[in-house]
């Protein structure tokens, strides 16, 4: 297993340029078993690691204490260290929320400690999990591509070395080396879409698809590479493209040029300069992409401005206009009244 492990490192260069990690630790068996991983491998290496535990505040605070005991046990034994976040308190919790409070908590974190990236325990059932949840909500070739080994979140390096490992391997791992895991109890809840799919869907999926697992994460990295030049076709493209905006923070593109790609094309290009005037495309659909598109689309005389999520699109003068509405209405001087 160690040595797997190491291969994978080095082949992907998860590593390079890594310094200081952070280890994202739950207490659960794949975090528990990243952990002692990482401190194995990187045992005569000048890397720091230690260990942080994200306290969300949806279990007990006995259950929670318990968690990071553990985890601190675990981490002070090999002699790293062991940080505590807790996450702000919120009304209803979700998947959703939970991933963003991590986040937030990470790059808290990794400011304090100087961490150069985190690490945490992904592994291909999540990566298979994911990549059946993205298709059912009808996701492009990106969202299908699933989690990436290596990628920067607004600034911050995320790294999932265990990618290439079962959860139950992990567990056959933890279990002759004699370390102890917890499981959370939330994970039984089937009303979570990411549990249901991991109790019921894979394992019935792999009855009919033996192996099915790692096939579907074979087609997510085979995306991931497809994804990884596309972009930079689109990066390419979007430049040839780009024409002057008067508007403070807007952008434009050629509508010529942009209608007489196919029409995929034009999909990634509006969808790049839509995450690039907002920062990120958290509220954006392939239905707001697809009106983006209705704009430019004069010909078949759709509408000649259309209000998005923070971002109001123009045709007109030969251009499609992309400018922030930034919660107001833009001014008749910009060109809709």
């Amino acid at each position: 297993m160690l040595a797997t492990f190491a291969s994978a490192l080095l082949q992907r260069d998860l590593l390079g340029g890594v310094e200081r990690l952070l280890v994202g630790c739950s207490g659960g068996g794949d975090s528990t078993a990243l952990l002692d991983l990482l401190s194995r491998h990187l045992e005569s290496q000048p890397v720091v690691l230690a260990a942080i535990v994200v306290d969300h505040g949806v279990r007990s605070d006995s259950d929670s204490r318990a968690d990071f005991e553990l985890v601190r046990s675990q981490a002070e034994s090999r002699g790293h260290e062991c940080l505590i976040e807790r996450a702000p308190s919120v009304e209803r919790w979700n998947e959703a929320i939970g991933r963003q409070q991590r986040l937030t908590a990470f790059r808290r974190a990794a400011g304090r400690w100087q961490a150069d990236a985190v690490a945490v325990g992904h592994t291909l059932d999540d990566q298979a999990e994911t990549v059946l949840l993205q298709l059912a909500r009808g996701a492009g070739p990106g969202g299908l591509a699933g989690i990436r080994p290596r990628r920067r979140l607004d600034g911050l390096l995320m790294l999932r070395p265990l990618l290439s490992f079962r959860r139950g391997d992990l567990r056959d791992y933890l279990r002759a080396r004699g370390l102890l895991w917890r499981e959370d109890p939330t994970n039984e809840d089937l009303s979570i879409a990411r549990n249901r799919v991991r109790r019921e869907v894979l394992p019935s999926l792999l009855e009919a698809v033996p192996g099915a697992v790692a096939a579907i994460a074979r087609t997510a990295n085979l995306l991931r590479d497809d994804e990884t030049w596309l972009n930079t076709i689109v990066e390419q493209t979007t430049r040839a493209l780009t024409v002057p905006e008067p508007h403070e923070g807007g952008s434009a593109l050629d509508l010529a040029g942009l209608t007489a790609l196919p029409v995929a094309l034009q999909r990634r290009v509006l969808r790049g300069a839509l995450r690039e005037l907002r920062g990120d495309l958290s509220g954006i659909s392939a239905a707001h992409v697809e009106a983006a598109l209705a704009v430019a689309d004069a010909a078949a005389g759709g509408p000649s401005a259309q209000d998005l999520p923070g971002v109001r699109v123009i045709r007109g003068n030969g251009s499609l206009r992309l400018l922030p509405l930034e919660a107001r209405r833009l001014r008749a001087t910009d060109g809709v009244s």
